[in-house]
């Protein structure tokens, strides 16, 4: 082997681990930047209402992003830093409120308040599908607008002279007493 050729195979493995660490390096700076974005992004910037400290334009917020970038490259977690954060400006520098304590409240009662009211609707809904029923029945008309028939339906639509449901004949015998107190 002659010492052109070495020389060749130095530089050229040379040139190829400055390349490495080159690409690494910038590998590892883009995955810090995109860390501290991501945790920028979940802290509340202390100048501007509603902006997180990663979209901030302020100057405090711009150094809190230094502070995070600087905290990542000593090897700290997303937890800590956060923590050193609320240590500092209180928890109102979080975007999200933490679950725990009245802020659990607000977080668990938007969905509550959906069951629920899905609940009252189907029951209200239910309930005026069966005045409407009955209101039919009474008015002498055979068919439901909603659902299977029911008893009283299928009798009336058979052409029995009198209705099988109890409640019905109930209502009728009321209607009869009524319209006899009136005179009609």
């Amino acid at each position: 082997m002659t010492l052109r050729s070495l020389l060749s195979r130095t530089s050229t493995v040379t040139v190829l681990s400055i390349l490495i660490a080159t690409v690494t390096t910038q590998a590892l700076a883009d995955s810090l930047d995109d860390q501290a974005r991501r945790i920028g992004k979940m802290l509340q910037c202390p100048v501007c209402s509603g902006v997180s400290i990663a979209e901030s334009p302020s100057d405090l917020a711009h150094e809190m992003m230094k502070v995070v970038r600087s905290k990542l490259e000593q090897g700290e977690t997303e937890e800590q830093i956060v923590q050193y954060f609320v240590e500092r400006y209180g928890e109102g520098v979080l975007r999200e409120p933490p679950r725990r304590g009245t802020a659990l409240l607000v977080w668990s009662l938007p969905p509550l308040i959906l069951v629920l009211g899905t609940i009252v609707l189907y029951t209200v809904l239910r309930s005026w599908n069966r005045r409407t029923s009955l209101a039919a029945i009474l008015n002498g008309h055979a068919t439901r607008s909603v659902g299977r028939p029911s008893k009283t339906t299928t009798a009336l639509s058979t052409g029995e002279s009198r209705p099988t449901d109890e409640y019905v004949l109930l209502v009728e015998q009321e209607l009869e007493a009524y319209r006899q107190e009136v005179g009609r």
